[in-house]
C-alpha cells in the first residue's frame, strides 16, 4: 500500500474519531488538553528516540539514566524515602510479572 493511501485512510479514521468525541460517544477518557508547543516537542522526542530499546543500555547509555530517574519517581510515589531501593526496567508483559514476584519473594 502506498504512503499516500495509508495517510488518507488514517485521516478518515481520525475524522470519524473526532466526530465521536464531539458527540461525546466515547467509553473512556481522552487527553485533549495538550498544548500545541508541548505536542510538537513530544513529536520531536519520539522521532529522535523511536528506535531506542531501553533493554540495550550498552548501546544507549542514556536509557540507564532514564531507568534510574523513573525508579526514583516511582519510589517517591510510594513514599520510598531514604530506604535502599532498586528498580528495573523490563520489556513488559510476562517478564514484568515474573520480576515483580521475584522481587517480592
Amino acid at each position: 500500500m502506498k504512503q499516500k493511501t495509508i495517510r488518507e485512510k488514517l485521516s478518515g479514521y481520525h475524522r470519524k474519531e473526532d466526530s465521536l468525541i464531539q458527540l461525546k460517544q466515547i467509553s473512556g477518557s481522552l487527553y485533549t488538553d495538550i498544548l500545541n508547543e508541548e505536542e510538537k516537542f513530544t513529536i520531536e522526542l519520539v522521532k529522535e528516540y523511536l528506535y531506542v530499546n531501553l533493554l540495550h543500555f550498552d548501546l544507549h547509555p542514556l536509557t540507564r539514566q532514564m531507568e534510574i530517574e523513573v525508579g526514583s519517581m516511582v519510589s517517591d510515589l510510594f513514599n520510598g524515602g531514604d530506604k535502599e531501593i532498586c528498580s528495573l526496567t523490563t520489556s513488559g508483559g510476562t517478564e514484568s510479572n515474573e520480576m515483580a514476584i521475584f522481587a517480592y519473594s
